[in-house]
């Protein structure tokens, strides 16, 4: 199953698809406290956002997910990130 790469935008937030132009906006905002030590949610390390974003852009173009950035409508600014992963059509399951 391959992802559409779409925006989408509810009220308080728009989610873009995630690419390097996101990179400084996404590491101020990791960078504001300790998030990648919870185990609910899958933050990078400031030192490994490269990473980050490769894969989220590979992932993409193998048909196997789609990261978006999460971008606060009222100051435009990046705030997040989150993603549809590993897709299966057969299973119809994200």
């Amino acid at each position: 199953m391959q992802f559409e790469s779409i925006s989408l935008e509810g009220n308080y937030v728009r989610l873009v698809p995630l690419s390097e132009i996101h990179r400084t906006e996404l590491i101020e905002a990791i960078s504001d406290g300790e998030l990648w030590k919870l185990f609910v949610t899958l933050v990078p390390q400031v030192e490994d956002i490269d990473d980050f974003i490769e894969n989220a852009i590979s992932a993409h173009r193998n048909g196997d997910g789609l990261a978006f950035a999460t971008i606060d409508k009222a100051s435009g600014r990046v705030i997040g990130s989150t993603r549809f992963m590993k897709a299966s059509l057969a299973n119809k399951r994200v």
